[in-house]
């Protein structure tokens, strides 16, 4: 018999030999954590577990269960008291005992070892891949977007749930990322009598993945924290396809304790998660980030233009882009939008580089911090807005210098 503590409860394991018992606990580092699993998932988390022995009586039917292992008993204390971690169980649970048998398959092993739900509000591009992504590795999902078709067609395609409000979102996950345009977005969504400050629970982590000013998120820390939650800022690096992959960088501020809690959500996404420090930590360095990329973006319109009017094809003059110093990962994979800009796919717009820019800039001055590329970066951007290119996609540039 191995006794282990987790989410402040003590349950009893027992293994049908004691060799068993001692890989469990060497494979798993001595803490065989405990994982909720619900039985009556519509999406079918669960599936192929069944009660088998033992005395029952709960309100939702599920079972607490240890990964790995064909068949276990868990002694629960009496009475049990469900903490956020342990969501699936709900309220009512009082069996003392229960013994259950396992179905290892791949669909029931992700369930098994990913019990935390997740809330995604912003179903645009980043968030749609984001609640795609982490619904193949296995987290229940739930999604909300103010455009309510646009939450529907994403959900249909993984399976998620669709949430009425910010707030029914919140109240219905441990975990809540929101990826939205701007600040407004963000402070509106959060704010008020259904935003996401208002349903979360104690004890969850809202996760704002949104390029926004440092000062805004701190403002909503206290509305958050009242509720008893913690919050991080968590802007991402990376495109759409790197999010599919799992292979994005994660820019944390905020609590290392709220940063734990969530940390499996983030390697479901990430390649690499960066803890900054503070609340804002994250939205100030993804700021410098996207200055960096601004710059790049700008620099490698106005070096096409030049090699085009100086006779050169720009379909042989990239490739010497991407192979010299200058073959950052963006002037890889943004490659077909500067080649064939005609193609007209947006993966970012114009409009929200100018606000990026703004937001840059800002910052640069109440720190201050000379920006001059910035400024020069913002004037073009501005300039190709003005003409009409606003909602086209960033490397638009190009054709606007093309033509200038």
């Amino acid at each position: 018999m191995h006794h282990y503590a987790d989410a402040g409860r003590t349950v009893s394991v027992s293994y049908r030999d004691q060799d068993r018992a001692d890989e469990a606990a060497e494979r798993m580092g001595g803490d065989t954590r405990g994982v909720a699993v619900d039985l009556s998932h519509p999406q079918g988390i669960g599936a192929g577990l069944k009660p088998i022995e033992g005395s029952v009586d709960y309100l939702t039917p599920a079972v607490l269960l240890f990964p790995g292992e064909e068949r276990q008993r868990v002694d629960l204390p009496d009475p049990y008291l469900p903490t956020a971690s342990d969501r699936a169980i709900g309220c009512g649970l009082r069996t003392r005992r229960v013994v259950v048998e396992t179905h290892r398959s791949k669909e029931l092993e992700a369930g098994m070892s990913n019990p935390t739900t997740v809330a995604v509000v912003g179903t645009g591009r980043m968030g749609a891949a984001m609640a795609g992504t982490l619904s193949r590795a296995g987290f229940p999902i739930v999604v909300y977007n103010r455009t309510r078709q646009a939450a529907e067609a994403v959900a249909r395609s993984i399976g998620a749930r669709v949430a009425a409000s910010p707030r029914e979102a919140a109240a219905d996950a441990d975990v809540v990322l929101s990826s939205l345009a701007d600040d407004a977005a963000v402070t509106a969504v959060f704010s008020g009598p259904d935003g996401i400050a208002a349903g979360l629970r104690r004890g969850s982590v809202a996760v704002d993945t949104s390029t926004i000013d440092p000062d805004t998120i701190r403002r909503l820390g206290p509305m958050v924290e009242a509720r008893g939650a913690s919050l991080l800022d968590a802007p991402v690096s990376g495109s759409v396809a790197l999010v599919e992959q799992g292979k994005l960088a994660v820019m944390v501020g905020g609590q290392e304790a709220a940063l734990e809690v969530v940390r499996p959500v983030f390697d479901a996404l990430a390649a690499q998660t960066f803890h900054l420090g503070a609340l804002g930590a994250g939205a100030t360095v993804k700021l410098a980030v996207n200055a960096l990329v601004h710059a790049i973006n700008t620099a490698v319109c106005e070096a096409l233009v030049l090699a085009e009017r100086a006779g050169v094809d720009r379909a042989l003059v990239y490739p010497v882009f991407m192979v010299g110093a200058v073959g950052a990962p963006f002037v890889h994979y943004k490659r077909e939008a500067f080649l064939h800009p005609e193609a007209g796919q947006v993966a970012f717009s114009l409009d929200l580089v100018a606000k990026d820019l703004e937001l840059i800039l800002g910052l640069a001055a109440r720190v201050g911090a000379p920006m001059s590329q910035g400024d020069a970066n913002l004037a073009v951007t501005r300039a190709a807005i003005e003409a009409g290119l606003g909602g086209r996609d960033m490397s638009v540039i190009a054709e606007f210098l093309r033509s200038s």
